[in-house]
């Protein structure tokens, strides 16, 4: 690899990388809640980036494997998952091919493309327990996270549709199917909407 004024037009990487507990503060700002997840893992990566002069026309293909670390973060959730994406930097898109993860009480899998002004997102996703996913269901909901905490959103769900238009304002679409549902006063035993 050369630096300078000459052109670096690829990399590949193997990677093995720190725990994600590690990695989410680095990643972690409002638009891209991961940190709310609690999500703990060891990530392993195979990529190809390409790119010419300064970083213009940045582009990466990556597939990723998350295995359950062997010591847990305290206060977070093991995952394991397989992630195939396509990070374009110029239009901005992410194209996910693949990803899937699981949980000791969730599973989901999630395809489409990721764009700021206009995603389109085929989403499967199957929640055992929804107490460890609080945090993030306050913060997507844009709720005060001092005033809410108290407020704990409790059931399981099932929730197979689409997430498609802006990052700002996105629309969710599909059939949605939740069990012994609760907040605050209310309780469903069963619910199911499309």
């Amino acid at each position: 690899m050369r630096f300078g004024w000459a052109e670096v037009p690829r990399g590949d990487e193997a990677a093995g990388y720190p725990p994600f507990v590690l990695l989410r503060p680095a990643i972690d700002h409002v638009d891209f809640l991961s940190n709310k997840l609690h999500w703990d893992a060891v990530i392993s990566a195979d990529s190809v980036e390409t790119w010419h002069d300064n970083f213009h026309d940045f582009d990466i293909n990556a597939r990723m494997h998350w295995d359950e670390p062997e010591e847990l973060a305290a206060g977070h959730v093991p995952v394991a998952g397989d992630w195939k994406l396509r990070y374009r930097y110029e239009p901005d898109i992410l194209d996910l091919e693949q990803l899937e993860f699981e949980t000791p009480t969730s599973r989901g899998s999630i395809t489409g493309v990721l764009h700021p002004k206009n995603s389109a997102l085929d989403v499967r996703l199957n929640v055992g327990s929804l107490d460890p996913w609080n945090d993030f269901i306050h913060a997507i909901a844009g709720t005060n996270p001092i005033a809410e905490a108290a407020v704990r959103i409790g059931g399981s769900l099932q929730w197979i549709g689409k997430i498609t238009g802006p990052a700002t304002g996105p629309e969710f679409q599909g059939h949605f199917r939740g069990e012994h549902m609760r907040m605050r006063m209310l309780r469903w035993i069963h619910w199911t909407a499309s």
